[in-house]
């Protein structure tokens, strides 16, 4: 855990204090005892589902249906849960589930969440949407990216023209021929896909790079940081096997000491139909959204910074690329 007295309870309550009766798991085997672990863990931490939900990125009925045992939910959605409880062995979590999904297979359940659409409506990439990534691994300018534990952008879609929906699904298919995934079992990459578990910083490359500059003079760490600062970089990655492109933030360890000293959030976006992917991090630490199809247009990376003293916002914006013939 993460130094915090946890409390132990055997009930929720509702909002008159009352305690309120655990709701029945709907299924037996692996996936209810990992459904109840995963109640028990919530339960101890004293967090509602909608607050949870805050936390953690998905909707309640996601978190719900993650703790009910019907079905054993993805791997993105027990990683965001538990961090979201405050649970730190992400190890020993990803044991459990990995053990319950075995178990399950060889009795015949449902497929985890992750195969299937989620409840919240977003559609997951290789085992769900949305769980915290950061890491400490090679600050920009390097090809490898850091193993993390994946958290997938939230995918926003706007289309503006039925023509640009058609020429999207004819990009997404030529996508979907060119990536070739290191995980088998995966699908071919496509908008929204962690780039990690496809194995697309195998052959990635950084397009362009941006520092992320102070607009204004402010105080970090009770330094005075005058305006032009560089608080870190913001890396278009892009990969040709997976066909697609992606943004990375990599902070200046010499302005930033401590995580808690402000906020990052990466994005990634197709210019060309308004399509992006979003990570949002409460604390300073390198992040990376996920990745987003070339085939249909050039991608930019995106990376704002902001400080936790004063509220002072910086941002920095690589070029679109690559460029279509």
């Amino acid at each position: 855990m993460d130094g915090r007295q946890r409390r132990h309870c055997a009930t929720t309550r509702g909002g008159d204090g009352m305690p309120r009766r655990r709701a029945p798991l709907g299924g037996n085997g692996a996936v209810a005892r990992f459904a109840e672990r995963l109640q028990d863990t919530r339960e101890t931490s004293g967090l509602t589902l909608r607050q949870l939900s805050r936390r953690s990125g998905f909707s309640p009925a996601t978190l719900s249906t993650a703790e009910s045992g019907r079905r054993l939910p993805s791997w993105d959605v027990t990683a965001a849960f538990v961090a979201g409880c405050g649970e730190t062995d992400t190890g020993r979590w990803r044991g459990l589930w990995e053990a319950a999904r075995e178990e399950a297979a060889g009795a015949g359940a449902p497929p985890s969440a992750g195969e299937a659409e989620q409840a919240d409506g977003r559609t997951p990439g290789p085992d769900g949407p949305n769980t915290d990534r950061t890491a400490d691994g090679p600050p920009a300018g390097t090809d490898a990216d850091p193993a993390v534990t994946p958290r997938r952008g939230l995918l926003r879609r706007t289309w503006p023209m039925a023509v640009v929906a058609l020429i999207s699904s004819a990009a997404t298919a030529l996508g979907l021929l060119l990536a070739t995934p290191a995980d088998k079992s995966l699908p071919a990459a496509q908008d929204g896909s962690d780039p990690k578990p496809y194995d697309c910083p195998a052959d990635a490359t950084n397009l362009d790079q941006v520092p992320v500059v102070l607009p204004q003079e402010t105080v970090i760490d009770g330094r005075v940081q005058p305006s032009g600062t560089v608080l870190g970089t913001v890396t278009l990655r892009h990969s040709a096997r997976c066909g697609g492109a992606w943004s990375r933030f990599d902070p200046d360890g010499t302005v930033f000491t401590q995580p808690n000293q402000g906020t990052v959030t990466t994005r990634a976006v197709r210019t060309s139909d308004g399509t992006y992917t979003q990570f949002h991090l409460g604390h300073i630490d390198q992040s990376y959204a996920d990745l987003l199809l070339t085939g249909i247009g050039c991608v930019e990376a995106h990376a704002t910074v902001t400080v936790a003293n004063d509220g002072v916002t910086a941002e920095g914006v690589t070029q679109c690329l690559p460029k279509l013939a």
